[in-house]
């Protein structure tokens, strides 16, 4: 685990810096805390941490997941799961 935030290489976007990725995500939450799983589960090799955000990072260095800790209830139902 580093501190820190992702890096994240915009080289091949288009000049209106917008990507339509087709692929599937799932969304867990519990009692404070959101995951967005955007790949396999266990395909994170490392995670970047930075207050009360956390991102997996695949071997490749994809991001595989985003976590966001903390969370008040009145927060966790304001998104509607």
């Amino acid at each position: 685990m580093s501190s820190g935030i992702p890096v994240v290489s915009t080289n091949t976007w288009t000049d209106d810096r917008y990507i339509d990725d087709p692929s599937s995500f799932q969304v867990f939450v519990d009692s404070s805390r959101l995951l967005i799983q955007l790949s396999e589960v266990g395909s994170a090799v490392r995670s970047i941490v930075s207050g009360c955000m956390a991102f997996g990072v695949a071997l490749n260095g994809s991001l595989s997941w985003i976590l966001i800790s903390g969370l008040a209830r009145e927060q966790l139902v304001k998104l509607d799961f």
